[in-house]
C-alpha cells in the first residue's frame, strides 16, 4: 500500500483536550498513525505553521483525498 506523510495544522483550537484533538485530526485526515505532534515554539513558514499552532505529522494511505492547503472542520469539544 502506498502511503503519504501529512502535516496537519490546528490553528484555532478552542479546547486544550489534546487527546481529543489528535483523535479528530487523525480521523479527518484518514491517517493510519500520528508520527509527531507538538505546539510550535516558533513559526515554520514553509509548512504554514505559526508560533503557538498545534501541528501533527501523520502517515496516511495515498488515497486520502487531501490536497495542500485543504481546511478541515473540527468539531467543537
Amino acid at each position: 500500500m502506498d502511503q503519504d506523510i501529512i502535516t496537519a495544522v490546528i490553528v484555532e483550537r478552542e479546547s486544550e483536550d489534546f487527546a481529543a484533538l489528535l483523535t479528530q485530526a487523525k480521523e479527518h485526515c484518514r491517517a493510519l498513525e500520528i508520527l509527531e505532534s507538538n505546539i510550535a515554539e516558533e513559526a515554520i513558514p514553509d509548512a504554514g505553521i505559526n508560533k503557538g499552532d498545534l501541528f501533527l505529522k501523520m502517515r496516511a494511505p495515498s488515497g486520502h483525498g487531501l490536497n495542500v492547503g485543504d481546511e478541515l472542520g473540527m468539531d467543537k469539544l
